[in-house]
């Protein structure tokens, strides 16, 4: 038995032209097929583009992540590249905590010690008490 193009025309009849071996659709519509997901996959990444914030602080990194999965979600970035954004992403964040605890540690962080800079509390005398 012949298998037969299952291409649907736009009057919607079936091709009925012979299958190509172990392939549902007749040579010609194959072609045709093929030449719309290549395009399609050509002019994909040009429309759509990624943008990352800057990684300058903790909540621009948080940002990049959730921009990430939505892309993957989305379909427009592969499990795998997503899975190596998300790695430098976190790698980034990594580093970044390292060097703002040692800005806080050399007291350049935060203005001082554990009080921010604060003055500290006076200790109360014998005149306060009366």
């Amino acid at each position: 038995m012949i298998k037969l193009c299952k291409h649907v025309k736009e009057d919607g009849v079936s091709c009925g032209s012979p299958a190509v071996r172990g392939e549902r659709y007749c040579c010609h519509h194959l072609r045709y097929k093929g030449y719309a997901l290549r395009t399609w996959r050509v002019r994909d990444p040009q429309r759509w583009r990624l943008r990352l914030l800057p990684l300058a602080s903790l909540s621009a990194i948080q940002t990049n992540l959730d921009r990430v999965a939505r892309a993957e979600a989305a379909g427009h970035v592969t499990p795998r590249t997503a899975g190596l954004m998300r790695y430098g992403l976190h790698l980034a964040a990594s580093n970044l905590r390292f060097i703002e605890s040692r800005n806080i540690a050399v007291g350049r962080g935060n203005k001082g010690g554990p009080n921010g800079g604060a003055t500290p509390p006076k200790k109360p005398t014998t005149s306060d008490l009366e």
